[in-house]
């Protein structure tokens, strides 16, 4: 086992290599010279290369394909989802792209991402700027007084810089004061109806996912809502307590914790919560948990030419853990929030045991049976 330190040149001998934050420290192209040093070795290290397709805000709009010419094959099915249609042979795809040459859904209705524009001032060529422009003027003439949209920095986090806006001119003064060098920004629609926990106060899902080495997808069975700090309101769109529910901006509001410890909430605590309000006509796991499967194994599929073209191709192999964020709605619609997905957050304190198992199983001799203790689905369980 070894941790690569930034700077490192000699590799050494050993089968699992741990990066750091965001894949600080890997040489991909050194893997490959490692695997030409010791033939039949394959280093396991916890970074997909082109995993920030879908780390990075922008690229998770914009998807690339960095390999057109390879033959591809039908992808393996995973426990999440069956297998998709073989990938059609292109040099780049946009998460609306998957869902139109993939899914063969145009109707943006029935998408899990809600409508989306990538913003590069550095970059003009692939800015869509005036493209958003002409959706937004559309909406305010569709919708006037509630065109709302939320604009974020592809490299933020813990709700740094993020603002939401209503209105063509709010937007185009948000995209104007972009300086030349700004990093990317994403401009979304902001979905201004929520579903609401006790205190009217709006949420999202953070859920915990395992890709392994064959590119298999895990959930783990419990999850946890995220609730802001405020009743929700419109009132006001520069109240962070009110529009973001990120855990380091509730703590920092005089009524963290007061309906629930921490502002979280469990899977099955809101599942009672859902029944109690329904009258026990919803729940939590009928309802909401096989749709944000569906988010999270399309997300995965629509990364997986960027990130695994062909593992043939390649000298090493790797697995990676994300945690995903994803909205519900007062219409029961799960829509992925379009934010990094994060490799540094608290886990279930068993779940570091259940990616060890998964993932250095491979690489001992004599492996045994966890599946009855991972907490994880079983391996084809949907």
């Amino acid at each position: 086992m070894s941790k690569l330190k930034k700077g490192l040149t000699h590799l050494g001998r050993y089968h699992l290599l741990l990066a750091e934050a965001q894949g600080r420290g890997i040489h991909y192209g050194k893997l490959s010279n490692f695997a030409s040093m010791y033939p039949g070795m394959r280093v396991l290290t916890n970074y997909y290369r082109g995993f920030q397709c879908i780390c990075r805000k922008a690229m998770m709009v914009q998807v690339y394909l960095l390999v057109s010419s390879l033959k591809q094959t039908t992808p393996p099915s995973t426990p999440l989802t069956p297998s998709p249609p073989p990938y059609s042979h292109c040099t780049r795809q946009t998460l609306r792209d998957y869902y139109v040459n993939k899914l063969k859904s145009e109707d943006t209705s029935t998408w899990f991402i809600p409508e989306t524009f990538a913003l590069y001032p550095a970059r003009r060529e692939e800015c869509e700027r005036e493209a958003l422009y002409t959706r937004v003027e559309a909406a305010e003439a569709a919708t006037p007084g509630q065109n709302y949209w939320i604009l974020k920095p592809s490299d933020g986090l813990k709700g740094n810089r993020i603002v939401v806006v209503n209105g063509l001119q709010d937007v185009k003064a948000h995209c104007e004061s972009l300086s030349a060098d700004s990093v990317a920004w994403v401009a979304s629609r902001y979905l201004h109806n929520p579903a609401l926990v006790v205190g009217r106060r709006k949420f999202d899902v953070r859920c915990w996912v395992l890709l392994d080495k064959d590119y298999n997808m895990y959930m783990h069975k419990e999850g946890v809502l995220r609730t802001a700090a405020s009743a929700y309101s419109m009132d006001d769109l520069s109240d962070t307590f009110t529009h973001l529910s990120n855990h380091c901006i509730a703590e920092k509001h005089p009524d963290f914790g007061k309906y629930e410890p921490t502002n979280e909430l469990w899977f099955g605590q809101y599942d009672a919560y859902l029944r109690e309000t329904s009258d026990g006509t919803l729940g939590f796991y009928e309802h909401y948990l096989p749709q944000i499967k569906n988010v999270v194994a399309h997300t995965l599929e629509a990364g997986r030419a960027a990130m695994c073209p062909d593992p043939s191709m390649q000298n090493f192999d790797a697995f990676e853990l994300f945690g995903f964020d994803i909205a519900i709605t007062d219409d029961h619609k799960v829509p992925l929030e379009i934010n990094n997905l994060h490799q540094y957050f608290p886990l279930p304190p068993a779940f570091p045991l259940v990616i060890t198992i998964l993932t250095l199983t491979p690489l001992l001799t004599r492996p045994h049976d966890h599946s009855d203790h991972t907490g994880l689905p079983h391996r084809g369980e949907q």
